[in-house]
Order: C-alpha cells, then sequence, then structure tokens
C-alpha cells in the first residue's frame, strides 16, 4: 500500500489503526518516558472519550504555568506524535494553558502546535491542509487562535458527552 503522512516536520509511510483504549495505554507508558511530562497534566478528548468511532487521538498537553518554555513544549509535542506512528496511533495534540468547559457558548482559544500543514498520499491520493491563520512562534511552534465549532455542534446535538478529561481518569474507565 502506497501510504505517506507529514505533519510539521515529522513524517511516516506506516499507515495508522483506529484507536483502541489497549494501545492508548502502551502509548501512554511511552509519553511518561518523555523528559519534562512532570510539568503538564494530559487530557484526552474528541471522539475517543466519547465512545465514537475515530482515526485519531486528541490529546491537550495542559500547562501548569503561565511562563511557558517554547523549546520543551514543541518536544514534548512532537515526541507524542512520533511515539504515536511507532505504535500506528495517529496522535492530535497541542498545548493549551486552559480547558474548555463544554458550555453552550463557543468558547475561543489559543492552542499551540508544532506544525501549521499537514499532508497525506493514500493510493495515490493526495491531499493537504495548511492553516494560514497560524502565527511562528518560536522554532517549530505554531500558534492558532481556535474557536472548536464542529466539537460544540457534537455536544449541541449530544453526539458528545465531553469536551475532555485527563487521561488517566479515560485509562481507568
Amino acid at each position: 500500500m502506497e501510504f505517506e503522512y507529514i505533519v510539521g516536520d515529522i513524517k511516516t509511510n506506516i499507515p495508522w489503526n483506529r484507536p483502541t483504549k489497549k494501545v492508548i495505554a502502551e502509548w501512554y507508558e511511552e509519553y511518561k518516558n518523555i523528559e519534562g511530562v512532570s510539568n503538564y497534566s494530559l487530557h484526552i478528548g474528541g471522539g475517543t472519550v466519547n465512545n465514537k468511532e475515530t482515526w485519531d487521538v486528541d490529546l491537550i498537553l495542559l500547562g501548569k504555568k503561565e511562563n511557558k518554555n517554547y523549546r520543551e513544549i514543541r518536544y514534548i509535542l512532537e515526541e507524542s506524535i512520533k511515539k504515536g506512528f511507532d505504535l500506528k496511533l495517529l496522535i492530535d495534540i497541542f498545548y493549551k494553558t486552559a480547558l474548555c468547559t463544554g458550555s453552550k457558548t463557543i468558547e475561543e482559544h489559543t492552542k499551540l502546535k508544532t506544525w501549521n500543514k499537514w499532508s497525506k498520499k493514500r493510493l495515490g491520493v493526495y491531499t493537504s491542509k495548511t492553516y494560514d491563520e497560524s502565527e511562528l512562534i518560536s522554532e517549530g511552534l505554531w500558534k492558532y487562535i481556535s474557536i472548536p465549532k464542529w466539537t460544540y455542534k457534537q455536544m449541541e446535538s449530544k453526539q458528545y458527552k465531553l469536551i475532555s478529561m485527563p487521561i488517566e481518569d479515560y485509562l481507568l474507565t
């Protein structure tokens, strides 16, 4: 099978599988070995916590302090993605300083990612997306102002019950 996925500076030629709690737990054990993760908490969201069939694992690296170490954040985000690819898992992770509450109003928030473009080639079909509204704030770290409209539509339609939860709580359920 012809496959290529590039997210920022990270590339894989191995397609991922749908996430399972078992593989997410394996990934999390590897994640805990990444230098610097003790300075943050990790939350899981999206389809995974809402028992929906999905291809990715949505994760939020939550800052515990206001002073941001951009080099450390970038390193953790990149290593998280790489460790996911090693387990055939698509990790969609970003950094924030606060969580959305899941209230009925749409909350604008800032998030940091290690990329502003992704591309995928599968069976000869090429797709890509560039986030032009992003701003490079440090080497390899992009700032987005995000409004999670799709997530709130899922909440309003009762398709999603949770925005996110600590990953340890998810793995215990």
